[in-house]
């Protein structure tokens, strides 16, 4: 018997407060279209998330896993899911009535072995919502080298031939994924006809940064390091800049203290500051500088923790590995 042209895979973890809304309306995207199978894989959540992933076991795969990292879940659930394009959505987005229906038409009017498209945001957003989206956000169709796995459709031949997610990654495994897709010579379109709403963005600075934070716990991994990006090379210079102002900041001689401030400052804003024009550049759109800016010096701020955090770790790790016996 053969298996469905679609297959959807939802991962969920702790994600109660917007994991109904988001089931519900795969699932009533699915139905419309027709022939598109749901896998839901529940990573232990502990709110509720799964009881509520539960009452779609009549219309969905229903399926835990315990242990293992984001990749680990993305995988298992493509495992068991038997379509032939294989579509990532996760547990707190919102995809139109539509979406599986327009897919179809994307795919057979494209040359891509990858579609999707950037999140978009709810309505009355927090307004760092507002400013991280229109920051980055180009809302024009094309080729791209990157596009999130909570709402990426992929051919299955390709997704296989590439062997997945990278189940080492933490956060990043998109990133990873779509690098090695192109590596491998196939091709990755955006289409705003794609567009899902993402409920579960941060909400307060705090939020903000710790999200970052997390994010680049992978980011900074060996793996990733291999090859590294724009955002690994702007963390490290703003690294370099950070620890050049507070060296100017505390022993710069013959300088006044206004002057040692000043420069300081300067060093402290220059890589938030050449980011926040680079993204006014790429989407030709200009959005609150102020707001732009506090945000991108979180960004950084929490990449540089992350990546302090990841070589500590490291360090503990390698120092807890068994040493080799000296030789008599």
């Amino acid at each position: 018997m053969p298996g469905p042209a679609i297959s959807v895979v939802i991962p969920v973890f702790n994600k109660r407060e917007f994991v109904a809304a988001s089931l519900e309306s795969v699932a009533r995207a699915a139905a419309r279209a027709g022939d598109v199978e749901i896998v839901i894989i529940d990573h232990c959540s502990t709110d509720g998330s799964y009881e509520l992933a539960c009452q779609y076991r009549d219309r969905a795969v229903v399926e835990r896993i315990s242990g293992g990292t984001i990749s680990a879940v993305r995988n298992y659930g493509a495992r068991l899911a038997r379509g032939g394009l294989l579509v990532f959505i996760d547990s707190d987005c919102v995809v139109g009535d539509d979406y599986f229906q327009t897919l179809r038409s994307l795919v057979a009017t494209t040359d891509a072995e990858a579609l999707g498209c950037e999140y978009d945001i709810p309505p009355r957003p927090h307004w760092s919502e507002r400013v991280w989206y229109d920051l980055h956000v180009v809302r024009e169709d094309g080729y791209r080298h990157f596009i999130n796995a909570g709402n990426f459709a992929v051919q299955r031949a390709a997704f296989d031939a590439i062997s997945g997610f990278d189940e080492r990654l933490v956060t990043g495994e998109d990133t990873d994924l779509c690098a090695r897709l192109r590596e491998a010579g196939y091709r990755i379109f955006e289409s705003q006809r794609l567009h899902v709403v993402h409920l579960g963005n941060p909400k307060s600075s705090g939020a903000f940064f710790r999200k970052q934070v997390w994010h680049g716990l992978g980011g900074f991994s060996r793996v990733m390091l291999r090859r590294p990006n724009k955002a690994t090379t702007m963390v490290m210079a703003h690294l370099v800049a950070l620890s050049a102002a507070v060296a100017i900041a505390i022993g710069a001689a013959g300088l006044p203290w206004q002057g040692r401030a000043v420069l300081s400052l300067g060093l402290v804003l220059a890589v938030p500051t050449i980011t926040v024009a680079y993204r006014y550049v790429e989407t030709r759109r200009v959005v609150n500088p102020p707001a732009a800016l506090w945000l991108y010096m979180l960004f950084y701020l929490a990449r540089v923790k992350a990546l302090i955090t990841v070589l500590f770790r490291r360090r503990g790790a390698e120092q807890r590995s068994p040493q080799p016996a000296r030789q008599a």
